[in-house]
């Protein structure tokens, strides 16, 4: 299938999401020409809502898109997914389309954010949350939260990521995982403490629980990352640099 290099015509649904505004903003800066669907600007609330009730809708949002693709879409080259909900479609109907599919999944999100947030650090996602509470919030500093393990990704990388999904035939058919590596919670506030200087003065730089014994349990494998798309590990941005861009951007936030 063909690839789509600039100034190729993009559709970027979910644009004012938190990763989507880093990939528009990614696609923009080399040359695309950028079109955008948005969600409302509110956020949402499960108040318990069984898992069932809203992710049916997600699941089903993805598939229409596929779906609307699949029926009027004879110019599209190739989509490119945030999720694995589409491949059932994909595999069902490939041999019929005039594109392919890529899927790239990134782990949690590390990063600056460029959204408005009007309500303070109370309003961010889940990710940039975490990320402020393990170096800024003292009270949620636990030894439980900080010895959480997971996968992480710098946003910018995951952008770059999805970018690079479409200009890589040999991404065509593929499921990617772009992430970075393994880490703790704890890992956070040790590269905020490292900062210099500080750029939080009315804040103390997170100490967390230097004795905390780190457990990685999770590992996510980035062969795929580097053979198709090119992003080899020495080119990922390091811990070190979405956490000084978010504190310095908490910071003119004036938090």
């Amino acid at each position: 299938m063909a690839i789509a290099l600039p100034p190729a015509k993009v559709l970027v649904t979910g644009a004012n999401g938190y990763l989507g505004m880093w990939i528009v903003r990614t696609l923009l800066e080399q040359g695309y020409s950028v079109r955008v669907t948005v969600r409302v600007a509110s956020k949402g609330t499960s108040n318990g809502t069984l898992p069932s009730v809203f992710i049916k809708p997600a699941i089903q949002g993805t598939t229409g898109i596929l779906q609307s693709a699949f029926e009027f879409g004879s110019n599209i080259k190739r989509v490119v997914i945030t999720s694995s909900a589409a491949w059932k479609f994909y595999e069902k109907n490939k041999s019929k389309l005039n594109w392919d599919l890529t899927v790239v999944i990134p782990p949690v999100l590390l990063e600056p954010g460029i959204q408005e947030i009007p309500g303070g650090p109370s309003d961010l996602n889940a990710s940039f949350k975490w990320l402020y509470e393990s170096t800024l919030n003292t009270l949620a500093q636990t030894q439980e939260f900080l010895g959480n393990s997971s996968v992480w990704v710098d946003v910018r990388d995951a952008a770059r990521g999805h970018m690079l999904a479409l200009q890589k035939e040999d991404a065509g058919g593929e499921c990617i995982i772009v992430s970075t590596g393994p880490f703790v919670w704890q890992d956070l506030a040790d590269a905020a403490s490292a900062l210099n200087p500080w750029p939080l003065p009315n804040h103390p730089a997170p100490k967390g629980n230097l004795e905390l014994e780190r457990t990685y349990f999770t590992y996510f494998k980035t062969e795929k990352r580097e053979r198709i798309l090119g992003m080899v590990q020495s080119e990922m941005k390091t811990m070190e640099e979405p956490v000084k861009d978010a504190l310095e951007d908490f910071a003119q936030r004036g938090w």
